[in-house]
């Protein structure tokens, strides 16, 4: 993954942890969500499509992303073991 966009992605963890933590998103603005998306396209689905005016469809977003993002995580560890 590019160096800028786990970066992104790390900066922006607290949104998935209270998701996962609390079940509820209190706010993410629109850069944010565009980050997110450009992060899927960039690195794990070019062709991903969202509706961001839809709170469900973000959350499948959000949850897309860092599941992604973990797996890789995971998958660099191995690597280094």
């Amino acid at each position: 993954m590019k160096p800028e966009n786990t970066a992104f992605l790390e900066v922006h963890r607290g949104i998935w942890d209270t998701w996962q933590r609390a079940q509820f998103i209190q706010y993410i603005d629109e850069s944010t969500k565009q980050g997110l998306l450009n992060v899927i396209r960039e690195e794990f689905d070019a062709g991903y499509l969202i509706n961001m005016w839809c709170g469900a469809c973000v959350v499948e977003m959000i949850k897309y992303v860092y599941t992604q993002y973990d797996q890789w995580l995971d998958a660099q560890q191995k690597i280094k073991s």
